[in-house]
């Protein structure tokens, strides 16, 4: 009996102590809510809640929500208690006493190994934790009384709040199986808090005892929600052969679970923290059962650490019709053979252990193809988000091991994880699997024999796009390839692959040599010898300094990827999917026996050239060699829908040698605004319009090509030509002109010949300007021609042509006419003078007579000498005056 145990006999002892002070306690502890609440004890008698009693309340309560407070200690159950249809009960733990003791639980009673508690469809039970604090639980005792039933049985809605529990079961068996059984469609599990722990599956049966949970148990329509809480240290038989036995939450046949918080640690089984496990073995027949049957996960949040998985995926384990997609959260620190954090399998073929060879599954033997099959039984896992880190193959696939189809990788972080042989991120098992990588950026991973960013094997191959495409980049190598490594291990030979020339963010990347399969000459930047172009290049377009493959087939070779330290920073920026600081022997970030693609076809882009006269007809070579004899630089442009412009890589020569033709590959349709437009901007030729128009192309496996015809068209000369009207004064002239002008357009030859290609006339009318248009400007042998004017004479006017300007391809001439001036007029002739008369015959001089007697008086020529002297001597010193300013000037 239950009293027999320490535990029960101490709650006796104090049931026996409360009856002395209860007068001193509350009467009553209700809690403030819409239920009713009803105390499983009576104070006056017993503090311990009796199974009889709990019954009777359960029963009282009917369908009106009711709080259960439980009795101190532990509540025997001898048979099943039943939550029956309509009921909506919570319970709850005993409040505290004067004690501290706080703690309630049902407990299995000796010789009963049923279900302990069950729900029924329709029904509803909560455990909570009493205000007051303490713990509320269901103890199986399985180390005492080992049971094979579940320890609550689920049809209805059954919800876990903090600080409750469940534990303690063992020897559990049955198909879809849990502590926890949540079974049927419309049943409900939510865990907001408490844990389901330390329960388990029975051991070492591995072929009667499968498809059960240790811990929590979902099928038939169940699903599960996990807000918070833990599920931990569950274990189911940990073998291989154990199928479908998981150590944490089991999500079998049509069930599904949604995890938004929590933990989910320390379980072992078949696969250790969640399985998604559904296998019907008659599927390919009946198609229709598929979604029905179909087991799905969802991850937001919370942690899944610490798992041990024998079979495949410590963390998360995905077999055949199942699912997951993973947002958000941490899936960390597991363990398994295969896929250390998550496996994911179809059940397709199955992978011969060490080797590349396969064994058919389910899919093939149906003889379904791997798209059909991958619509019944996807095995199918989506990263957007979050964290796989830290985990450990001790074979394949470190952080996800990859035997599905559906396997989609666009978002998160994998990082740090091992494996022991082959893909230490992530690992691809068979040729008839392939994984899609979106926007993904491989770079700090290692390998400890070669690939230290990726390794394909014989039978793998891989894609590198530019649209959601990928850039892997500073890996390392310890033999050879330290980013991308091929080996012949199996000799299967190889398997065709295709690396884009631009990476994540359209930067230019190269592949050149980094060792080989008996070859440990390893890359040399100073020396790094020719670019290795894996996809097919039109022999024209093909350059020297570089080896190209056709097919393009990576074999027994490791490459060294080349690019700006610009460009790798521009990939890690963009980059949703990172996958670093992985490690395994072959494949640090990724190895692959099948099909790795980044990204998704791009488009390719073809340009052609012509080169046209101003006619319309085609340039002959030598015309073209005369205006472009090296070529012409194009620059492809992408226009975003937002209207931002990038340049595609660097400028590119288009000539002769090319036969005027140019490709660009590795073009990504559209991005996150929406469908990219490109264009290409053309660095001129003078004399030379560009004249673009595109086209598109689709295929019929949805690959694009643009195809753009690049016209470059010479432009034709125009000569404008304006009259100027002087006067003899050099002023603008107005009045008195002719009522127009007559001139003619004269072309000159590369030979020195000259004609007269038009003749116009000019007048006021035409404000005395006229342009001539459409002027060839060339012969028909590309040889250049000039153009000048020449006037028909103007009466009364002097004309000058001037010289001939060249604005940017426009022609200019001034034609300046000046007035000549009228003649001077005759001077007049003067009358002729009058003849002089002659001059009369002067008559001799008088005899002087006698000379007067003197006079007395002085005479005045005296005077006349002293002013003429004084006058003399104003002038002197005058003049020597000026003399002296005139020096000091």
């Amino acid at each position: 009996m239950v009293a027999k145990h320490p535990k029960s006999l101490l709650v006796a002892f104090i049931s026996a102590l409360f009856l002395l002070v209860a007068p001193m306690m509350p009467a009553d502890t209700a809690l403030a809510s819409e239920r009713q609440e009803l105390r499983c004890y009576d104070p006056d008698r017993s503090i311990i809640c009796e199974e009889a009693d709990l019954r009777a309340l359960i029963a009282q309560a009917g369908s009106t929500p009711t709080r259960i407070v439980m009795g101190e200690g532990q509540t025997p159950i001898t048979s099943t208690l039943v939550i029956p249809t309509g009921a909506d009960i919570e319970l709850i733990n005993y409040p505290l006493d004067v004690w501290g003791v706080s703690d309630s639980e049902l407990m299995r009673e000796d010789g009963f190994a049923g279900t302990m508690v069950k729900i029924e469809k329709g029904a509803s039970l909560t455990l909570s934790q009493n205000p007051d604090g303490g713990t509320m639980g269901i103890n199986s005792r399985g180390r005492q009384v080992p049971s094979a039933s579940p320890t609550v049985l689920v049809n209805g809605t059954f919800v876990m709040n903090d600080a409750t529990t469940v534990f303690g079961a063992r020897d559990m068996t049955g198909t879809y199986g849990g502590a926890v059984k949540v079974a049927g469609e419309g049943s409900y599990f939510e865990l907001n808090g408490g844990s389901v722990e330390d329960n388990q599956r029975k051991k070492n049966s591995a072929g009667s005892v499968q498809n059960g949970a240790a811990n929590v148990g979902l099928s038939d329509g169940a699903s599960m929600v996990m807000n918070s809480g833990e599920i931990k240290n569950g274990s189911a038989f940990l073998s291989e052969a154990a199928y479908g036995e998981i150590g944490g939450i089991g999500v079998y046949s049509g069930a599904s679970l949604e995890v938004n918080g929590g933990s989910i640690t320390g379980n072992e089984g078949f696969g250790g923290g969640i399985g998604a496990y559904s296998w019907d073995w008659y599927l390919a027949s009946h198609p229709e059962r598929a979604q029905a049957q179909r087991a799905s996960v969802v991850i937001n949040d919370g942690t899944i650490a610490n798992n041990k998985a024998a079979f495949g995926g410590g963390g998360l384990s995905l077999f055949g019709n199942a699912q997951a997609t993973m947002n958000g959260g941490t899936i960390t620190r597991n363990t398994a053979p295969n896929g250390g954090g998550v496996n994911a399998m179809d059940l397709y073929v199955w992978g011969s252990d060490r080797t590349w060879r396969e064994v058919d599954g389910d899919g093939r033997e149906s003889g379904m193809t791997p798209e059909q099959w991958t619509e019944v039984s996807p095995g199918r896992f989506v990263m957007n988000g979050g964290t796989i880190s830290e985990n450990v193959a001790v074979r394949t696939g470190g952080g996800v091991n990859v035997v599905s189809n559906a396997v989609l990788l666009r978002g998160g972080l994998i990082d740090g994880n091992t494996a022991g042989e082959q893909g230490g991120g992530v690992y691809v098992a068979t040729k008839s699997y392939a994984m899609q990588l979106e926007d993904a950026a491989v770079f700090n991973n290692t390998a400890s024999y070669i690939g230290g960013g990726m390794w394909l094997c014989p039978t793998g191959s891989m894609e590198i796009h530019v649209r959601n495409g990928g850039a892997i980049f500073d890996n390392q190598a310890d033999t050879y390839g330290d980013d991308i490594a091929h080996d012949n291990y199996g000799s299967a030979g190889a398997y065709e692959s295709y690396f884009a020339r631009r990476m994540l963010g359209l930067g230019t990347v190269g592949y050149y040599l980094d060792g080989e399969q008996g070859n440990d000459v390893r890359f040399d930047p100073t020396n790094p010898g020719p670019e290795q172009v894996y996809q097919i290049v039109p022999k024209e377009l093909q350059l020297e300094g570089k080896v190209y493959f056709d097919p393009p087939r990576l074999y027994e070779d490791g490459l060294k990827a080349v690019a700006t330290d610009d460009a790798k920073q521009r990939a890690k920026d963009l980059a949703r999917l990172t996958i670093t600081h992985n490690s395994s022997r072959r494949g640090g970030g990724i190895g692959s026996n099948g099909g790795v693609a980044f990204g998704y076809k791009d488009a390719k882009l073809d340009v052609q050239k012509a080169w046209v006269d101003t006619d319309g007809s085609a340039m002959n070579a030598a015309e073209i060699e005369q205006v472009a004899p090296d070529g012409i630089s194009v620059q492809l442009i992408a226009r975003s829908q937002d209207g931002t412009q990038t340049r595609v890589g660097e400028p590119v020569v288009m000539s002769a040698e090319t036969k005027w033709h140019q490709q660009f590959a590795d073009l990504p349709l559209e991005d996150a605004n929406g469908v990219i437009a490109y264009d290409i901007s053309e660095i001129g030729v003078q004399g030379f319009s560009a004249v673009t128009a595109m086209s598109r192309d689709v295929d019929e496996h949805g690959f694009v090509t643009y195809s753009i015809s690049l016209e470059n068209r010479r432009d034709p000369v125009s000569l404008l030509v304006t009259k100027r009207w002087l006067d003899e004064a050099g002023a603008v002239l107005t009045d008195g002109l002719p009522a127009s002008i007559e001139v003619e357009l004269l072309q000159s030859r590369a030979d020195g010949t000259t004609a007269t290609v038009e003749t116009v006339q000019i007048g006021a009318d035409d404000n005395w300007s006229h342009l001539f248009s459409n002027l060839p400007a060339a012969d028909e042998d590309g040889q250049p021609l000039s153009y000048t004017i020449h006037e028909i004479p103007v009466a009364g006017f002097t004309s000058a042509v001037g010289d001939v300007a060249n604005e940017d391809g426009q022609l200019s001439v001034t034609i300046t006419n000046t007035r000549v001036p009228p003649p001077p007029e005759e001077p007049p002739v003067p009358e002729e003078p009058p003849t002089p008369e002659e001059p009369p015959t002067p008559q001799g001089p008088p005899t002087p007579g006698e000379p007067p007697a003197a006079s007395p008086e002085l005479p005045k020529t005296g005077a006349t000498v002293d002013t003429l002297a004084g006058l003399a001597l104003i002038l002197t010193t005058l003049g020597a005056f000026l003399a002296v300013r005139i020096r000091q000037a």
